[in-house]
């Protein structure tokens, strides 16, 4: 009686949402579904979507319940988190609302009930949120990195016993969400989401950066780079939408060689064990701050916009 969708809403080369590709979907389950089917949506869509699925069934004269149920999870960490934070849902009606509440009560004794757009607002809220925390830290490490100052010791003066001043590290903010939420609630509010975009140039840029301030230094076309890490996010295998990989696209045509490194992804052929990426490389960069990485023994010169490695 339970459908959980964990479809998201892609997005296209000029940063708007692919609608259609979430709405084929429902159109071909469409024929499969009775009265009474609960869907659940749970990965994050468009504002105003589970509204128009809801359109869209009482149109084809179907009684299907339907709730948005944003999925808040740091990867890799879910069934802790089921308990130990409260559940958003946005049902369309009150018996959908009262089925689902049914149906969370074996993960979490609080739920909160908003409208759908609510809903869905609340996710992609969070994740922009996320995305312009990182960018912030970014920007920062730059302004310093610029001036030749140590973002690290400004840093740790920030912070230390002082909660307020506690920001995210910097490094290579990517993943198949952060980004494309950002850039769904830029085109919601109609463009006028300007930080987002600021956010999304600032982070995406660091790579860039990163690669020039390399040529500065050294004679690039004469030297082997390894990458250190190549999923987005540490401890992890997802390379989707890893700037890792963008990364790698510039070096190719700045550098003699690349290498590239990872303890746990295994779906890319041109991976080498740490040891051989440490021994060919004349120059690393930290991409993915795996925990692998942070006693690193090498005197070859190392790039670590994370402040990670001892």
């Amino acid at each position: 009686k339970i459908i959980v969708v964990c479809l998201g809403t892609p997005i296209d080369e000029f940063f708007n949402p692919k609608h259609r590709d979430f709405l084929l979907f429902f159109e071909k389950l469409n024929r499969f579904l009775k009265d009474e089917h609960h869907i659940i949506i749970r990965s994050t869509v468009y504002p105003g979507t589970t509204d128009f699925l809801n359109n869209f069934f009482e149109k084809n004269n179907n009684q299907i319940n339907i709730t948005f149920y944003p999925e808040r999870f740091v990867q890799g960490s879910a069934l802790d988190e089921f308990k130990k934070y409260p559940q958003i849902i946005g049902s369309v009606n009150n018996k959908s609302e009262k089925e689902v509440r049914k149906f969370l009560s074996i993960f979490s004794n609080e739920i909160i009930s908003l409208k759908p757009m609510e809903a869905e607002l609340t996710k992609l809220f969070l994740n922009s949120y996320r995305y312009v925390q990182f960018s912030i830290a970014n920007q920062f490490y730059k302004i310093a990195d610029t001036v030749g100052l140590d973002y690290k010791k400004i840093t740790k003066a920030m912070t230390f016993k002082y909660q307020r001043g506690n920001i995210p590290s910097p490094g290579f903010t990517a993943g198949p969400c952060l980004f494309k939420d950002t850039m769904q609630l830029y085109s919601f509010a109609k463009n006028d989401f300007t930080l987002g975009l600021n956010a999304m140039s600032t982070n995406e840029g660091i790579v860039v950066y990163i690669v020039d301030k390399l040529k500065k230094k050294f004679k690039l076309s004469e030297k082997t780079v390894g990458i250190l890490g190549m999923a987005f996010k540490a401890e992890n295998d997802d390379i989707r939408s890893s700037l890792s990989y963008k990364l790698k696209k510039i070096l190719l045509i700045n550098t003699k060689k690349v290498l590239t490194t990872d303890p746990f992804v295994k779906n890319d052929k041109e991976i080498m064990s740490l040891n051989k990426v440490i021994k060919g490389s004349d120059i690393l960069i930290l991409a993915t701050p795996h925990k692998i990485y942070k006693k690193i023994k090498t005197k070859k010169p190392i790039v670590d916009i994370w402040n990670f490695i001892k």
